[in-house]
This record gives structure tokens, sequence and C-alpha cells, in this order.
């Protein structure tokens, strides 16, 4: 194993603390910017909500994120070593990451329920009211495509010379965060849990794009379409709201049965006992918290 350089190690990790910062300054000022050109060129598209969540997808998908990846290449990845993972323990994961999902909605709810920690951000709302072909396109397509590559791929090839646990739970808080609201933070953490240890055993991002479309699909837009929109059919929203619980059942069994055969492999970075510190106190997690917290705050209901 190689020594632990401190001030090597907490300038790489900064750096891609700082990325999701980067994104949410490129977002903003890009839809600020193509708000301000619809209004002038077509007023039309920024009549209702369905425009504005295009122009802000738009911002997002082909400048936010971009900007977000560019910041992380800047820090050499490493090599990583492959396993292969069975169908059968696809599935299992699918299951288990259900169960985050379920859970993680459910601790949601009930910090919302304290005095002034609301965790209602109009998220549900906006779905309600966003058209299908914009959840499909945006939250089916786009999103799981974007930060799979950039909160597994890039992000996971520069940390997993920290060991599979640190790489797991850096990638999924990098991720819980940059979503920025406390109605995903809990679930997307869970998820990004499950998404970093398949990206890990098999370094293939195609199968947790897979799970993360299927996620989104099942809890994101058939949710919004059905449960939230107020006119669904009332067998579809009950067949979908068992489905969901029954996977998360599912997935709490298999977590308790499965878990001694988790395998978290160490990595070639001998870590000090105080690796925690030197992970979050630097200037990129300062900055990617604040810009996360400000943000929440702005956005709660």
């Amino acid at each position: 194993m190689e020594p632990f350089i401190k001030n090597y190690e907490r300038k790489r990790l900064s750096v891609l603390y700082t990325a999701p910062a980067l994104m949410y300054a490129g977002t903003l000022l890009a839809t600020l910017i193509f708000l301000g050109s619809a209004m002038l060129l077509a007023p039309a598209a920024t009549a209702d909500m369905k425009g504005i969540l295009w122009l802000d997808a738009a911002a997002q998908f082909a400048i936010g994120m971009p900007l977000c990846a560019v910041c992380m290449l800047q820090i050499p990845a490493d090599p990583m070593e492959q396993f292969r993972m069975r169908a059968s323990d696809l599935v299992k994961a699918f299951l288990i990451c259900c169960f985050f999902m379920v859970l993680g909605s459910l601790i949601s709810a009930a910090l919302g329920k304290i005095p002034g920690l609301s965790s209602d951000t109009g998220i549900d709302r906006i779905l309600a009211g966003s058209g299908l072909l914009y959840q499909i396109v945006s939250i089916v397509v786009l999103a799981p495509l974007w930060e799979e590559f950039v909160f597994r791929k890039l992000m996971i090839d520069r940390v997993n010379r920290l060991g599979d646990r640190a790489a797991m739970i850096i990638s999924a808080f990098v991720f819980a965060a940059y979503h920025a609201n406390l109605q995903q933070f809990f679930y997307a953490f869970g998820a990004g849990l499950v998404f970093a240890y398949v990206y890990l055993r098999t370094g293939k991002l195609r199968y947790s794009i897979a799970m993360h479309m299927i996620v989104n699909l099942m809890y994101g837009v058939l949710p919004g379409q059905f449960l939230l929109s107020g006119d669904g059919n009332l067998i579809i929203s009950a067949v979908i709201g068992a489905a969901e619980y029954t996977c998360a059942l599912a997935g709490f069994i298999l977590l308790l049965l499965e878990r001694k055969r988790i395998k978290l492999l160490k990595g070639w970075i001998r870590l000090p006992k105080e690796f925690p510190v030197y992970a979050v106190l630097n200037p990129g997690m300062i900055i990617m918290i604040a810009c996360s917290a400000g943000m929440m705050f702005f956005n709660r209901g």
C-alpha cells in the first residue's frame, strides 16, 4: 500500500467536491440567459411552467453538467479492479435500491414534520404538471446518463484509490448533496450507495445507468403521472404503490440476508484514522455544502 499524503489527497477531494458547485453556477447562469433570450425571441415558450422546465433542463444538461465533468477531469483517474456480477446479483441490488428509496422518502417525510424543517420543495407539484415527454427525456433518460457518468464514472475512478467504503460514501454523499433539497437527499444517498457498489464491482456504467433509469421511472415518473396528478386511474395507482413497497420489502429482506456477501475492497492508499477529517475539512467540501444548503433553503416550500 502507498502512504497517505495529506495535502495531495485533500487537494484531489477538494477539486472533486467543487465540481457540483460549478454545476450550480453554470446552470443558474445558463438558465437566466436562456430564459431572457426566450422572453425576447419566443415569449410563448415561457408562458407556462413546462417551457421554463425545458429551458432549465437545457441549461443543466448542456452547460452545468459538462462544467462539472470538466472540473472532475482535472484530477487523474486511477485503474480499477473489475469483477462480474450475475444477473441475479443485479436484480438483488435493484431491490435493495428500492428499499433505500422508500426508507429515504420516509425519513424525509418524518423530518418534514419538524417545525421549520419542511422537506416540501414543490417537486411533486412540478412533476404533476410538467408533462410526460419532459419527464421521460429529463428524468428517465438525461438525468441517469449524466449523473451516472459524473458521480459514478468520473468520481469513483478518482476516489477508488481510497477503498470501496470511502468511494461509495463520497460518491453517494456528493450525489445526494447535488440534488440540493431535503426531500431527495436521503433516498438519493441510499440509492447512490447501491449505484456506486454496482459500478465498483462491474466497472461497467451501463448497469448503474439502467438501474437508475428504472428507479427514476418507478419512483418518480409513474407516481407523478398517476398518484400525484389527481386524475389517474385508482387501480393503476394502487398497483404502482403496491409494487414500490413490495420491491422495497424484498430489498430489506435481501439486505439482511446478503449483507455478509457484500465485498468492500481496500484501496492502495493507507488511510489514517483521521481521514474523515481530511475528507470533510477542505475548501471544496465547504463550498459544496454551502451551495447545497443555500439551494435547499431557497427551494424549501
